[in-house]
């Protein structure tokens, strides 16, 4: 038997079942669609790590008729659209774990996950997060991407998710500068 080590996948800001979000980040209309064939991609042995807002409001059926076909083990870092729920209601609703962020060293670096950019406290190299999908502010992206943020925006990545090694080693449109 030949052992794969498991990718880790990252996606954000799924926005399943929020109809405002085409106008207000000019997604096209068949944005989920594009979401559900992208996780065809993962495997078995593999993890996706979602970085929050998930589902504007109808975190059952997402998992009843998205979650539940997405293989490998499956991580959220709540977001701000996310039900307010505890932890387990997104246990039993197909997440395999959830939190508010998390940290995990990988490739040689400390990295923290959450919905939210995080301020640096010291204890990490990197924060990864979405939130802001495609309207980066470019005073931050100037402070904050460059240094030690990265964000995943979907609008940027043709809504499929990024393998983790390729946000360190920059082999992804992850963000964007705007012009």
């Amino acid at each position: 038997m030949i052992f794969r080590k498991p990718k880790v996948w990252i996606t954000s800001d799924l926005h399943f079942y929020h109809d405002k979000i085409i106008e207000y980040c000019g997604r096209p209309k068949d944005y989920q669609e594009k979401i559900i064939k992208g996780f065809e991609v993962i495997e078995d042995k593999d993890i996706l790590i979602c970085l929050g807002d998930v589902s504007w409001g109808r975190q059952v059926e997402f998992a009843r008729d998205v979650l539940t076909k997405v293989k490998g083990k499956k991580i959220l870092t709540i977001g701000n659209h996310d039900d307010s729920k505890p932890f387990m209601y997104y246990l039993h609703n197909g997440w395999d774990f959830a939190c508010e962020s998390f940290s995990l060293d990988y490739m040689g670096k400390k990295i923290i996950f959450s919905h939210k950019p995080m301020f640096w406290d010291g204890t990490w190299e990197i924060n990864i997060h979405g939130h802001f999908h495609n309207n980066l502010n470019p005073q931050y992206y100037s402070k904050c991407a460059e240094n030690y943020c990265k964000l995943i925006a979907l609008e940027y990545l043709d809504y499929q998710p990024v393998l983790l090694e390729n946000v360190l080693t920059k082999k992804s449109p992850y963000y964007k500068k705007k012009e």
